[in-house]
């Protein structure tokens, strides 16, 4: 279960109260309406919105088709959430429309374990942009940024090194990231 904890006075409180479900991935919409987690209480994974009381029912949104999905992220103006499945594909939800995007696969990713936060994603603080990482053909991961607006995705790092960590500053005028130029270029993800 999800459990909500006050900072000092207080009990605290089992906000999704759903024996015999897994519930997991627990995180505070950025204007504290909403407290989101992922969940099988219905059979199969959905995305849950609880009030931060945990009174009124969940507002239960699918996720798509896949059968496992993780960390679903709020953008900063709490309009839409990112998550990755474990197909290794980069979604967002749009929480008013409900419509799912696919922002991006990783099929030349040489990563079988399938895990959370795979493509280290990142909102911009506009909630108009994601960075994220994917792997290249030559196995080598390499940051993207994409836009909401247009839908599009392109490539902003020169695929020279192994990035990781995405992160736009508070003001949004940075895009911060860690490289590794010791990697190497293979020809590992070429068959």
């Amino acid at each position: 279960d999800i459990f909500s904890v006050p900072k000092e006075k207080g009990e605290a409180r089992n906000i999704s109260n759903s024996p015999g479900a897994h519930d997991k991935f627990p995180s505070w919409s950025p204007n504290g309406k909403w407290i989101s987690y992922i969940s099988n209480e219905k059979g199969k994974y959905t995305l849950q919105l609880r009030d931060q009381y945990g009174k009124d029912s969940p507002l239960t949104l699918s996720l798509g088709e896949t059968n496992f999905y993780f960390e679903p992220t709020w953008s900063p103006d709490s309009k839409k959430l990112f998550y990755n499945d474990s197909h290794l594909n980069l979604y967002y939800i749009d929480i008013d429309s409900k419509a799912i995007v696919k922002v991006d696969s990783d099929i030349e990713s040489g990563q079988t374990d399938r895990v959370a936060n795979h493509f280290q994603p990142s909102w911009s603080p506009d909630s108009k942009w994601i960075s994220y990482t994917k792997a290249l053909p030559n196995s080598v991961s390499e940051m993207f940024l994409y836009n909401l607006g247009t839908k599009e995705s392109k490539q902003i790092t020169d695929g020279m090194s192994a990035v990781r960590s995405t992160a736009f500053s508070r003001d949004g005028k940075y895009l911060f990231f860690t490289a590794s130029t010791n990697v190497g270029l293979t020809n590992s993800g070429l068959h």
